[in-house]
């Protein structure tokens, strides 16, 4: 069996599953943030910046979208992630306020503690639900869709997807697209080895680098 032989993909179907998880976290993020808006006027913070009415009918919308609705206990995690990082930002600055009571220090010292601890296990717990958004992909490309959580843009996605393509369809060589997905990593800073993910073997590494790195670096 020839280990270098590239392995069928359904690009199409790829893309698909990608378009999907990058339009439910974009969801999740809007509820989210409409949820912190939202609470800042309630607490009469903001008020003159945003309507509460229109940020109510905005919730209300989003709501309405039955296709992503049911990702609404993912948007509440991620509410509460997002208040979690306010306030370890408050009492992190107070904490280390030198014009504060020792007292009044400690106390925020040991917030910032207990809110931390809180927001590493729902962090956790988040990124794991998350990746049921797509288990099939998950289960095809667990690195892949890490990088897709961790803020890497469709447009670089699907830009390797379409390398990966070309070279399912003999358009290029695998050094070929190698090239073209370093040369893109670099360019765009995307995350190492994003192309690796789709092939049959992963790039040799030398000293740290791959091979196909230094080659094409000593082009330029």
């Amino acid at each position: 069996m020839n280990r270098n032989k590239i392995k069928t993909l359904d690009i199409s179907k790829i893309k698909q599953q990608v378009t999907h998880i990058y339009d439910v976290l974009e969801w999740i993020k809007a509820v989210a943030y409409n949820q912190k808006k939202i609470k800042k006027v309630e607490q009469g913070i903001d008020t003159d910046i945003y309507d509460i009415d229109v940020l109510q009918a905005k919730r209300q919308k989003l709501l309405d979208d039955t296709e992503l609705s049911e990702f609404l206990p993912l948007a509440e995690k991620k509410s509460r992630l997002i208040e979690l990082h306010d306030l370890m930002g408050v009492h992190s600055a107070i904490a280390f306020d030198q014009k504060k009571t020792d007292e009044v220090r400690l106390k925020s010292a040991h917030l910032m503690e207990d809110l931390n601890n809180e927001y590493k296990a729902l962090t956790a717990e988040y990124e794991k639900a998350v990746l049921e958004i797509e288990p099939e992909f998950r289960n095809q490309f667990e690195k892949l869709y890490q990088m897709i959580i961790d803020g890497t843009d469709i447009i670089t996605i699907k830009n390797a997807l379409n390398t990966f393509q070309r070279m399912q369809d003999g358009r290029i060589s695998m050094n070929q697209a190698l090239n073209a997905g370093i040369d893109y990593e670099e360019a765009r800073g995307a995350p190492e080895g994003l192309l690796d993910c789709m092939l049959p073997c992963p790039r040799v590494k030398n000293g740290g680098k791959s091979k196909s790195k230094s080659k094409s670096r000593k082009k330029n």
